[in-house]
């Protein structure tokens, strides 16, 4: 593989400028990420997006931010202390990927909670399927952006590559080079004009041995958790956002950032033969600690506005997989 494709892909954006451009309003050229965990009283699960705010009626809504990037706590208490001067009639309650910044910001005064976004994956989708012949030794289901580091799954076999443009910051550039250059991989395309459903992505899944992780930065990583629904152990590079937060040595490795410790590390999951069922049944566990967090604080909600409901039983009747969608911000009050 040529050394400039594989420097590119080692590339990735730094925290500072994650949150630069959030500022700087190129965010808002993307859809957001929100859903309604409740309408009466109004309560808003949605990701950073300034466009959400301006889209909101005035009047008070509860708001549970989660974090599609990873943020440090001083910056997610700048943009708690900026929203509540913006918005002074709504409450704020962030929820965080990763525990040490949930812990950081509750020691600031800040309301907060380690409740991970991975958790609310919908399990009935990603499952083991069984009948499922295992056709390729790893798979890495990641956007074709740099920072996703594509070159790092370079030594890997048999690899399965789901990847597409999804998104304006997602590069055609960068893409020709991994196809090019990755003479191991199968593609599958999740361009807008290629979308796979969930149901789709976890067949996909089914077919592979060991799910890849290999970004240095971003968030709880949705792929990650898709991966461990479906019975896969993970080899994962050191990161931040909080994908961690669901690994457990007995079946997720954390290796250095190069081709060939990624692929020992495949090579050595494999042989230990590790049953889907145990990795599935741990990752369904940690799942429940942080939807229990989640359940606890709507009901909180729910029982100081003297509404007479249980959010648990409502919760697997009315919430769609990750409790919400990416849709343009400007119709947030249209699925209310």
């Amino acid at each position: 593989m040529q050394s400039s494709f594989l420097e590119t892909s080692r590339h990735h954006r730094a925290v500072r400028d994650e949150y630069s451009t959030f500022n700087e309003g190129w965010i808002e050229s993307m859809n957001a990420f929100y859903g309604w965990l409740s309408s009466e009283p109004p309560i808003l699960y949605h990701t950073l997006h300034d466009e959400i705010t301006r889209s909101l009626p005035k009047e008070p809504i509860t708001r549970l931010v989660n974090y599609a990037w990873h943020f440090s706590s001083h910056s997610i208490a700048d943009f708690h202390r900026r929203e509540c001067m913006l918005r002074p009639e709504d409450t704020l309650h962030h929820c965080i990927n990763d525990v040490d910044v949930a812990r950081e910001l509750i020691s600031k005064g800040i309301p907060a909670s380690f409740i991970h976004q991975n958790a609310f994956l919908d399990e009935r989708i990603f499952d083991i399927q069984p009948t499922v012949q295992k056709r390729f030794d790893a798979v890495y289901n990641a956007r074709m952006d740099p920072f996703k580091r594509h070159g790092l799954a370079e030594d890997v076999p048999q690899l399965l590559l789901i990847a597409g443009i999804i998104s304006p910051q997602d590069d055609e550039g960068y893409a020709a080079l991994v196809k090019k250059n990755m003479s191991n991989a199968s593609f599958v395309d999740t361009s807008h004009e290629n979308w796979q459903s969930p149901s789709q992505i976890a067949h996909h899944l089914n077919q592979c041995k060991v799910g890849l992780c290999l970004s240095a930065c971003e968030g709880g990583m949705w792929a990650s958790g898709e991966y461990l629904y479906c019975g896969l152990p993970v080899v994962s590079t050191v990161s931040q956002g909080g994908r961690v937060s669901f690994f457990d040595p007995d079946y997720t490795r954390i290796v250095r950032d190069d081709p060939s410790s990624v692929s020992k590390a495949v090579h050595d999951l494999i042989e230990l033969n590790i049953p889907p069922s145990k990795i599935r049944a741990a990752t369904l566990a940690k799942a429940w600690e942080h939807r229990r967090r989640l359940f606890d604080l709507v009901q909180t909600i729910y029982c100081a506005k003297g509404v007479g409901r249980d959010f648990a039983r409502e919760f697997y009747a009315i919430i769609e997989s990750k409790i919400g969608r990416w849709l343009p911000p400007g119709d947030v009050m249209n699925h209310r």
